[in-house]
């Protein structure tokens, strides 16, 4: 839902749909909808389909939907496998965040989608891997096809003896 104050979530998995459509403002993400104040995500996992429609604006995040522009977000370790969608006038969707209009990180996360990590805004990402098959680009996240994500080489400096395994499809947290 929405972060309001500080929060740190770890070890944290969504497997269900999580849908948002307020009429106005609709916010949804895999973890955490909305974050208006520090927000510290550690090994967490999407698999559900996140969908934020809405008449005006809606933001759809794997694992934040908005980050507030007052909200410092940090996503340490996280994997993102179910569909984001965001549908309205204006709308922003993305494979970690919907839209980073705080102080955004993100380091060692994938997103086995073919969209961005952040759809709107900028973020500082490390590490970090999407699926082929957009145009979009963005500084620190290299696009790898399906075959490349199946590889464990494919991804440079990720902890894969305590932290990460790899799965049939692409890496999984431990």
């Amino acid at each position: 839902g929405d972060a309001r104050a500080t929060a740190t979530i770890n070890n944290a998995e969504n497997t269900g749909e999580i849908t948002a459509n307020s009429g106005a403002l609709s916010y949804a993400g895999g973890i955490i909808g909305f974050a208006n104040a520090t927000a510290t995500i550690n090994n967490a996992k999407n698999t559900g389909a996140v969908t934020a429609t809405d008449n005006y604006v809606a933001y759809a995040g794997g694992i934040i939907g908005f980050a507030n522009a007052t909200a410092t977000a940090t996503i340490n370790n996280a994997e993102n496998t179910g569909e984001i969608t965001a549908t309205a006038q204006s709308s922003y969707a993305g494979g970690m965040i919907g839209e980073a209009g705080a102080t955004a990180t993100i380091n060692t996360s994938h997103s086995y989608q073919a969209q961005k990590l952040v759809g709107e805004g900028t973020a500082t990402i490390t590490a970090s891997y999407r699926l082929s098959g957009g145009s979009d680009s963005e500084t620190g996240v290299k696009a790898l096809t399906a075959e490349q994500f199946k590889k464990q080489e494919s991804f440079s400096n990720w902890d894969f003896t305590n932290i990460w395994k790899m799965g049939d499809k692409y890496p999984e947290l431990r």
